[in-house]
């Protein structure tokens, strides 16, 4: 499927490799125009070496980006780029190599050029896309990881953008199901954004792929977001927003599924919160309230036509009845009564302390004590205020 161009750089193997990834470092030219070019000229190869007169002949591109293709024809590094690729490990994929993502080859504006690090192969095409905002609740991250959790442990791929909030959270759920995920970066692959991911960065690009439609190096400006969106949404058969306030990218992303014909799922949310703005005003507006994976599951199945496998053996499922021992120290020493107790009515939502004692009944020392053996095995999680809630990593789930 791939193979080494002289530079060592791996360059699919469709016709004109080297002429999609010249075009597309010409900002401001687009698919649309690509297209046309190799429309009005017969290959890519051609318009780029053909004259100026020529080029301004080309019917639909203005003045202004005949004048930016000139340009970058005496200017583009096309060496260096490559050397980047091979540097990163990046490989390149265009539109009309064999390899190019089949969901994402059939959207209205498809990017040109794809550079990924890590494996993306035809079974990503069964995929879920999950988007949220960056200033995302604890709920709202528990939940993202969750739903990528149980959905990666049906064998469905998650992509996001791997920004921080709803975005970590679900890549880190489908990591921590074994399954596969998908970051698609506003930036050159090369450049890790937020810096504060680079550790999830790798592992993805481990255990599933990084990717990105912008040239290396590119800098995560703020107009390359919204290209961005369209190829999460793109490359997925669904998509699910958590938490998003009123005006968000996650609401572009959504935007973008519906004009794919991809459907919406959105997880609803306590109104008096921002972050439930934008998935409660999408359920208003048709999109699916997502309450489990089910609905969601059996969506994806219908488009790929068949049943998903789950990813492996120690693969999580939806079974909301399922009660798993957790690993570390509680692994070993059991739960005891009162820390069941609590957990019975400790939820995702924060908890102040005077709320856990109102609600168990249990004395504020025996509490303090148990809340204590609880945070130190990871199970739950303390926050500002005297508050505690369920770790987004808990490893039981309600009966």
């Amino acid at each position: 499927m791939w193979k080494y161009n002289d530079d060592g750089v791996f360059i699919d193997t469709g016709p004109e490799g080297i002429f999609w990834v010249l075009f597309n470092m010409v900002p401001g030219l687009g698919i649309r125009r690509m297209m046309s070019l190799r429309r009005f000229f017969g290959t890519l190869r051609q318009a780029w070496e053909a004259p100026a007169s020529q080029l301004r002949m080309t019917p639909g591109i203005p003045d202004k980006v005949i004048d930016n293709i000139i340009e970058h024809r005496s200017t583009v590094e096309i060496d260096r780029e490559l050397d980047r690729a091979r540097n990163a490990g990046a490989r390149i994929v265009t539109l009309d190599s064999p390899s190019y993502p089949a969901n994402l080859k059939h959207i209205h504006d498809p990017p040109p050029v794809l550079y990924i690090i890590g494996d993306l192969s035809q079974r990503d095409d069964a995929a879920c896309a999950i988007v949220g905002t960056r200033r995302a609740s604890p709920y709202g991250e528990g939940v993202a990881f969750r739903f990528a959790r149980d959905l990666s442990s049906s064998g469905i791929t998650i992509v996001s953008g791997m920004a921080l909030g709803i975005d970590s959270a679900a890549h880190k759920g489908a990591l921590a199901a074994g399954g596969r995920t998908v970051a698609v970066l506003g930036s050159g692959v090369d450049v890790v954004y937020p810096p504060e991911n680079h550790d999830l960065y790798k592992e993805i690009a481990l255990k599933g792929a990084v990717l990105s439609e912008f040239p290396m190096g590119t800098l995560p400006q703020r107009g390359n977001f919204p290209c961005r969106n369209r190829i999460i949404s793109g490359l997925a058969l669904a998509c699910l927003v958590v938490e998003a306030r009123d005006r968000s990218g996650a609401l572009v992303t959504c935007g973008f599924a519906a004009e794919q014909g991809r459907p919406v799922f959105a997880v609803p949310g306590d109104i008096r919160r921002p972050q439930a703005a934008g998935p409660n005003k999408l359920i208003r507006d048709g999109a699916s309230p997502a309450l489990d994976i089910e609905e969601i599951r059996e969506t994806i199945e219908a488009e790929v036509g068949r049943v998903l496998r789950p990813a492996g053996p120690q693969s999580r499922t939806s079974d909301t009845k399922m009660i798993e021992k957790p690993s570390g120290p509680s692994a070993s020493m059991g739960l005891s009564g009162n820390q069941k107790l609590i957990l019975d009515v400790l939820e995702y939502e924060p908890m102040t302390r005077d709320e856990i004692i109102e609600r168990t009944g249990a004395n504020a020392s025996d509490v303090a004590s148990v809340l204590i053996d609880l945070e130190l095995s990871g199970i739950i999680r303390s926050l500002p205020g005297d508050s505690f809630m369920r770790h987004e990593e808990d490893p039981f789930q309600r009966s």
